[in-house]
């Protein structure tokens, strides 16, 4: 028996190398003649054909590959033909079988060569589902508000779940949380850097892929404490603070930037810079809105790096001149610098060092020269825009720094840029980012000083957007305490005038005020505000009083002013209203009948101020000359007299009564008064030292003006002044003649008597 299995082992091994020639077994896969393709069900079948037989092939020794996912491979048969089973896939798509070279071996120890095929390919569960999203990068919304954020899933599947739920809204507002529903758009406002992953699903098939959109949040509006302002022209500085709002922020930017600063002195103008922190005052007086955003943090960065040490030598270019680094897995457009960090610089005398970066289109930023002073010992040096400057005299310690450049031109000699001036930071490196980066070093004093990077440098970018929040406003009122520049001045009016005005005047730009005229009737002791007619105006800085009632002489006003925000108000002088009358004239003479030889003297009273100025009138005419208050008046001047005046006030004329004098036709013979209101004495004066005619009668006879005798009285003449008593009141008005005889008849005088 056992002499026949030799034999059978020998005629096989003289058959194989007979019929191989001695070559590397040849294979083939290909899916099995009775496997359906496409295919719901597992496992996958495919047929293997060695060329000759083989050893050693055995489970593990297939490739099992595609997008099915999952697989494993099951192998029977042999030694030329076999069978492999696949199996474990998890989602449709491709199941591709191979078998590399080398994994079994002929009879004579030699190993296989790779498999070719014709059909190794087999498609489980239908076509693979195809999911897309819009937009890949975004900035969120924030929950409750917007801005509106819209995720779109796209492609061939039916249903499409997102994943994770937070941060996910089903409305355009970011108020309707999204719970694992089927929906196309979601709306994100999520709170960190979220990546949201949808998966699509065909139902007919299972088949299922997924797509992920990165969305960096976007902070709410920033809260300001205080949330307005009021202040006072010159008061010192209020703060306004952004307060932390639960969710991670950048520090916030204020606009405008006129009336901000930096420092509780106002010393510092405020510059644009991030700062959560500024202390406002504004001028002039005036109201003052103010805007404030935030950003988000940025989400993670993509880094490359170069850690090969960069030596400084004594002068001149650094031994890796440049030290470069590529990169090309950024987007073309978007991408932007985070920050670029020297790793473990030591120099003896770091401001020495002039340090130079170049992207990949040839752009160039300064990150440090002839800063930090010496003794640089292994720091770490973080550039980034808007934070500090390094000091230029002190060595600086590790920590982040803004590009700087202290003293210029920096020369960087080929394959550097040579002679350069470089002070912008890098914000200023734009358009696309991939590529390769440069960085000179280099020690621009030969004298003794050296140093090096140890551990090279490392450049930071951003891929996703920088989100900023919705701007906050606060409103800064600035008043102004109340600077009268002109008082209310003292108004007089003469009888008659009907409108007076007061006014103040205050200093230029003060703001909001608001002005409350009063009056008072009782010199001062109490005030009420001047409200309706007569007044208008009384708001104003102008007040107006019209009609003016003579009764209003000695009123008392005043205004008070307040220039809002709280400032300082003040109340206005007094203003005095003063009505002067038109001045009263009355003159007064004794006697009224002056005979040959005598005088009389007309005098003035003017009420109730003194006159300046007099004109005297004669029978209706100016009386030349005759300008005082008292009129002397000779005989053979009869006629009447009046008096025309103007007081200190000017206020008006004012016109006398009317005297009329007269002369006496006797020289001894008068009447009084003349004119008079009808009765009268006759005065006849006779010398006593006379005897003749002494003792004889007198006749006194009235006549009226048409030559009518209407009285005769017969009387002794018994004293010197010889008075008779005359009534004529029943005669009425007009002008009367008195005649005076003596017992023989003969005239002794006549006179005119005027009664009114």
């Amino acid at each position: 028996m056992r002499k026949l299995l030799l034999l059978t082992i020998t005629v096989f091994f003289l058959f194989s190398f007979l019929t191989t020639n001695g070559q590397n077994p040849a294979v083939s896969i290909n899916q099995s003649a009775a496997q359906p393709d496409p295919t719901n069900l597992s496992p996958i079948n495919f047929t293997v054909l060695f060329d000759q037989p083989v050893i050693g092939f055995t489970t593990g020794d297939v490739t099992i590959s595609g997008t099915a996912g999952g697989l494993g491979a099951v192998v029977t048969g042999g030694p030329m033909l076999f069978n492999v089973s696949a199996f474990g896939m998890i989602s449709c798509g491709t199941v591709i079988a191979n078998i590399p070279a080398g994994v079994c071996t002929n009879t004579l120890t030699q190993p296989n060569l790779a498999s070719t095929s014709i059909d190794n390919t087999v498609t489980f569960g239908g076509l693979p589902a195809i999911v897309n999203v819009t937009p890949v990068t975004s900035c969120g919304g924030v929950a409750g508000s917007g801005p509106c954020n819209p995720l779109t899933a796209g492609g061939n599947a039916d249903i499409y779940i997102w994943t994770p739920l937070a941060g996910l809204y089903t409305d355009c507002a970011h108020t309707i949380p999204y719970t694992g529903t089927n929906t196309t758009t979601v709306y994100a406002a999520p709170t960190v850097h979220t990546v949201y992953t949808v998966t699509g699903t065909i139902i007919a098939s299972g088949c299922i892929n997924f797509a992920t959109a990165t969305v960096n949040y976007t902070p709410p509006a920033p809260v300001i404490m205080p949330s307005s302002v009021n202040m006072c022209l010159g008061d010192p500085p209020v703060k306004l603070k952004v307060t932390p709002s639960g969710i991670p922020a950048g520090p916030a930017v204020w606009s405008p930037i006129a009336g901000l600063f930096l420092d509780p002195a106002a010393t510092i103008p405020y510059s644009g810079t991030p700062t959560d922190s500024v202390w406002v005052r504004p001028t002039p007086a005036g109201v003052y809105t103010y805007q404030v955003t935030a950003s988000g943090l940025p989400g993670p960065p993509v880094w490359v790096r170069n850690p090969d040490s960069i030596s400084i030598p004594v002068g001149g270019a650094a031994s890796l001149y440049p030290s470069t680094v590529s990169i090309y897995s950024l987007p073309v457009t978007g991408a932007r610098i985070r920050s670029v960090v020297l790793n473990g610089v030591s120099h003896t005398r770091s401001s020495d060092i002039d340090v130079l970066l170049q992207s990949p289109s040839g752009q160039n930023v300064m990150l440090m020269s002839d800063v930090g002073g010496a003794n640089a010992i292994n720091a770490t040096y973080t550039f980034a825009d808007w934070t500090g400057f390094m000091s230029t005299t002190a060595a600086n310690p590790t920590g982040t720094y803004s590009p700087i450049n202290n003293i210029s031109p920096d020369n960087f000699p080929p394959p550097g840029p040579s002679t350069i001036n470089v002070y912008l930071g890098l914000y200023t490196l734009t358009g696309n980012y991939n590529g390769t980066w440069k960085l000179f070093v280099v020690d621009d004093d030969g004298t003794s000083d050296q140093g090096m990077i140890s551990g090279g440098y490392t450049i930071n970018f951003d891929t996703v957007p920088l989100c900023y929040s919705p701007p906050r406003s606060v409103v800064v009122t600035v008043g102004m305490p109340i600077t009268i520049t002109s008082q209310p001045a003292n108004v007089t009016l003469c009888t008659g005038n009907t409108t007076a005005v007061f006014l103040v005047s205050i200093a230029a730009g003060s703001g909001p005020t608001t002005y409350q005229w009063q009056v008072s009737s009782n010199g001062g002791t109490t005030w009420n505000n001047a409200v309706g007619p007569p007044y208008s105006g009384f708001n104003t800085s102008v007040l107006t009083v019209n009609p003016v009632a003579a009764s209003m002489n000695g009123y008392l006003y005043r205004v008070l002013m307040n220039g809002g925000s709280g400032c300082a108000g003040a109340t206005s002088n007094t203003a005095l209203l003063s009505i002067n009358p038109i001045p009263t004239v009355s003159i007064t003479a004794n006697p009224l009948i002056i005979g040959v030889g005598q005088t009389t003297t007309i005098f003035s009273t003017v009420t109730p101020n003194p006159a300046t100025t007099y004109t005297w009138y004669y029978n209706n005419a100016v009386l030349t000359g005759a300008v005082s208050s008292s009129l002397l008046v000779n005989y053979g001047s009869p006629g009447n007299y009046q008096l025309r005046v103007t007081d200190i006030n000017n206020c008006g004329v004012g016109v006398s009564n009317i005297i009329t004098i007269a002369n006496s036709f006797a020289l001894n013979m008068y009447s009084y008064p003349n004119p008079g209101g009808g009765i009268f004495q006759v005065i006849y004066y006779h010398n006593p030292n006379n005897t003749t005619n002494n003792t004889l009668q007198r006749s006194l006879t009235v006549y009226n003006n048409w030559g009518g005798k209407i009285i005769t009285r017969i009387f002794p003449q018994t004293t010197s002044y010889q008075k008779i008593d005359i009534d004529v009141r029943a005669h009425g008005k007009g002008i009367y003649w008195v005649e005076l005889r003596d017992a023989n008849g003969k005239r002794l005088g006549m006179n005119r008597v005027v009664v009114q």
